[in-house]
């Protein structure tokens, strides 16, 4: 009976460059990946290519999430307005209603 036997090392390696997002640099590591004997066994992912791919997937959501935002304001302010006004409304209605009748004493009195 015959064994086969296989040996699977995986080395990770993180490259750190002097400028962020650099393509030049990028590039190069990337030709020295192409030029080596195990250019097949290496993978290698870009962080440039995951920015462009983050960008395109964004497209204009910045301006529907403006948008979102700014809708709710317009209810939150109309809310607030109508709120006052029921709270303004409501404590006329029971000064009115106090005056007519007697004062706070003599309804005290009248209680008792």
């Amino acid at each position: 009976m015959r064994r086969i036997c296989y040996l699977f090392i995986v080395f990770q390696t993180g490259i750190i460059y002097e400028e962020e997002y650099d393509e030049t640099a990028e590039g190069e590591v990337k030709q020295y990946i192409e030029e080596t004997n195990a250019a097949k066994d290496v993978s290698y992912h870009s962080k440039i290519e995951q920015m462009k791919g983050v960008k395109k997937a964004q497209g204009n959501m910045m301006d529907v999430g403006i948008g979102i935002i700014a809708i709710p304001w317009k209810m939150v302010i109309i809310a607030v307005v109508v709120l006052v006004a029921i709270c303004v409304e409501i404590s006329l209605i029971t000064y009115r209603n106090s005056v007519k009748r007697h004062s706070i004493v003599e309804r005290i009195r009248c209680i008792e």
